[in-house]
């Protein structure tokens, strides 16, 4: 896979009135976090306690942009997802241009949701946003997936689309399926998505600036094999940051783009759920009296 664009995720946000109705509407909420998954009665459909999973979307989107991968997982997984501030949910709260700030800010609502089992999801920016809080967490997670993300690279260039014109902008996201008609067609919605997507462009800018780190935990790659954001080299630069035992980290291709996941939600979910069903029973074999189970 080759790319002239660069590791910015961008794509449009699920603006709907009733995505944001119906996250808004969760029971559950954390400072920056909201419950994306119906809440199930009944026991769950697997041994042992849930565990919850922590979504981190893509550049210009809002997290309920997610929402149909949220929904595709197990009742024993408990999804969340992290709101970015200056839209979506949080629409209200000023936008963040340094990465930092970001991290701050998402830090505290995350060690909330760490009390309990914990593993995370960062989807294309959101990748580079979770590897980040997954080493600065106190309570390392079971496991991170990155799906559709570059990894950290100390000192490299690339990062270019914050400087192309609005109309360039537009144009490569429409070629990676990342622009919903309904939000090209909308001049109110373009004029409050360009500012959110400029600044996550500006905050995508900030995250070569990392000597990468090893991960206190295993790491799941997800990518689409016709992606053209990613690079070969992609991958064995995410597992050389991963932790966790050997075997325990892997990655997994699926037909597609940027957005592979569109229409295999099922599929998606069942392999993730899979891959934390074996760290699980790990790390349950391994410390038996382990919160894993509490």
């Amino acid at each position: 896979m080759t790319s002239s664009l660069s590791t910015a995720m961008p794509a449009a946000s699920d603006t709907s009135s009733s995505a944001v109705a119906k996250a808004r509407s969760s029971a559950a909420t954390v400072p920056g976090y909201f419950r994306l998954d119906r809440p199930r009665d009944g026991a769950p459909d697997a041994p042992g306690s849930r565990l919850r999973l922590v979504l981190f979307g893509f550049a210009g989107g809002t997290i309920t942009a997610l929402m149909s991968l949220a929904k595709a997982f197990p009742s024993w997984i408990e999804v969340w997802g992290a709101e970015y501030p200056g839209r979506g949910l949080r629409w209200q709260s000023p936008l963040l241009e340094s990465l930092d700030l970001m991290l701050d800010d998402l830090l505290p609502g995350l060690a909330q949701l760490s009390r309990q089992p914990v593993a995370m999801l960062g989807y294309s920016m959101g990748a580079h946003v979770a590897y980040r809080l997954a080493l600065r967490t106190v309570r390392p997670p079971l496991g991170l997936i990155v799906v559709s993300g570059r990894p950290p690279r100390w000192g490299s260039s690339g990062w270019a689309d914050e400087r192309l014109s609005d109309g360039d902008l537009i144009a490569r996201l429409q070629a990676l399926g990342g622009m919903p008609p309904e939000v090209l067609d909308s001049r109110v919605m373009m004029e409050s998505f360009m500012p959110v997507m400029r600044s996550d462009l500006e905050l995508c800018a900030d995250m070569n600036r990392f000597a990468p780190r090893t991960l206190p935990c295993p790491l799941l790659v997800l990518e689409g094999t016709y992606d053209r954001l990613l690079v070969d080299a992609d991958v064995p630069l995410w597992l050389n940051v991963a932790g966790g035992l050997p075997g325990q980290s892997l990655h997994r291709a699926y037909p597609g783009g940027h957005f592979f996941h569109k229409g295999m939600e099922s599929g998606v979910a069942r392999d993730i759920a899979s891959w934390l069903t074996t760290l699980r029973a790990a790390a349950i074999s391994d410390h038996p009296e382990s919160s894993i189970v509490s």
